[in-house]
């Protein structure tokens, strides 16, 4: 009888990747810090490039989201200085948003790019070897 691949629930996924987890088992310490993430989880050897180029993907959503940070900081700079431009009001913490933001979010859209791909491609029965699991040679 053929092995079951595990279950996986993607929003779980998503909230474990935000918290830099691994996306399958919640390992910590798979993310050493906020801008590298391992390539196989050791807990449960979920390989974190599973897909050729996979972690152009994590990169198009850290994109994403340091855009999305600095039109909504840009949003509201305007918003709040009435429509006047001004370097302490705006290009500041535009910079600061367009500097920090990548750095900050980048293990994190990795891990979720991983937990998206899960849900996109199933885990293989025997792929991960998680806890009373028996894995298959």
């Amino acid at each position: 009888m053929p092995e079951a691949a595990p279950d996986y629930r993607v929003w779980i996924g998503i909230a474990r990747a935000l918290r830099r987890r691994c996306p399958v088992c919640g390992l910590r310490g798979i993310s050493r810090h906020v801008a590298s993430v391992e390539n196989t989880c050791p807990k449960c050897d979920l390989d974190l490039e599973r897909q050729v180029g996979s972690f152009i993907g994590g990169i198009g959503l850290n994109t994403i989201v340091a855009f999305g940070g600095l039109l909504l900081v840009l949003t509201i700079g305007f918003i709040a200085t009435e429509g006047r431009a001004s370097v302490w009001g705006i290009l500041v913490p535009a910079l600061a948003v367009a500097l920090f933001v990548p750095l900050i979010f980048y293990a994190r859209s990795r891990l979720v790019w991983v937990a998206l791909e899960l849900r996109w491609w199933p885990l293989e029965p025997g792929e991960v070897n998680l806890p009373g699991e028996t894995r298959s040679s």
